[in-house]
């Protein structure tokens, strides 16, 4: 047991006073000077402390994405190479090996996930709700593009035309122009739960009504449109102002 110097109060502990009301009590009397002169001295204390501290040297570069710039000091163990996560996730992204890694990694991910016959059955389910938006990020791009620049064209998406024996849904098309363009993903080209047979044969039937009601047909692929986005806008606006063939492909 301790006894408080200031109170006389018996108490356990490490600490020399019971309460810090008495310790503050004991050094207001042993001290004296106010607060205020407390504060000063601790900060004048604080400063010759500070100054002398040896200020390393510090580096400065700029960021590889947008040239802005980065201090460091020599002694880190990791030295930035750009200011900001969004820096780097942009440049890591320009990297062709980094893009293929990653889409083989949500291809295989995606054979997985139909594969299972629960997730299969919910998505087909869900796909004839007319309601669901299963559209793309790219094709909703293409879309806005030419229904805001080029407006007067009345340009629509979706519907419901027959050929053959299959119903079909365009992406883009024009009445007006008498152009239907066709933003084609991983599902045209890959066999996903056995499906590549039935998709060709619907591109194939509309192939064949866009020929009979002489509209002309432009069909482009994802990759081709990921791999330079302005430069593909730019061959989609000329083929449909200027294009004469009533099939044209940009795979």
């Amino acid at each position: 047991m301790k006894k408080c110097p200031v109170c006389g109060v018996d108490f356990e502990g490490r600490k020399k006073y019971c309460s810090y009301s008495c310790r503050n009590k004991y050094i207001s009397t042993v001290r004296d000077y106010s607060k205020k002169e407390w504060r000063e001295k601790i900060s004048k204390a604080r400063l010759n402390h500070e100054s002398k501290k040896v200020k390393k040297p510090k580096i400065e570069i700029k960021c590889l994405e947008c040239d802005n710039k980065i201090s460091y000091f020599e002694h880190q163990k990791r030295k930035p190479i750009f200011c900001s996560r969004s820096c780097s996730n942009k440049n890591r992204w320009k990297n062709k090996e980094f893009k293929e890694k990653v889409s083989k990694n949500i291809s295989s991910a995606v054979k997985k996930k139909w594969n299972d016959p629960i997730y299969a059955e919910k998505v087909i389910k869900n796909s004839t709700n007319k309601n669901k938006c299963f559209s793309s990020k790219g094709e909703r791009e293409v879309k806005k593009f030419f229904e805001e620049k080029y407006f007067d064209y009345e340009w629509k998406s979706g519907g419901s035309i027959k050929s053959g024996d299959y119903r079909i849904s365009r992406d883009l098309y024009s009445d007006k122009l008498k152009v239907c363009i066709e933003y084609d993903g991983i599902w045209h080209f890959k066999d996903i739960n056995v499906q590549l047979k039935h998709k060709q044969n619907v591109d194939k039937a509309l192939e064949i009504w866009c020929i009979e009601n002489e509209y002309r047909l432009i069909r482009f692929s994802d990759f081709k449109y990921r791999e330079n986005e302005e430069k593909m806008l730019n061959i989609l606006v000329n083929e449909v102002f200027n294009g004469t063939n009533k099939v044209v492909k940009f795979y």
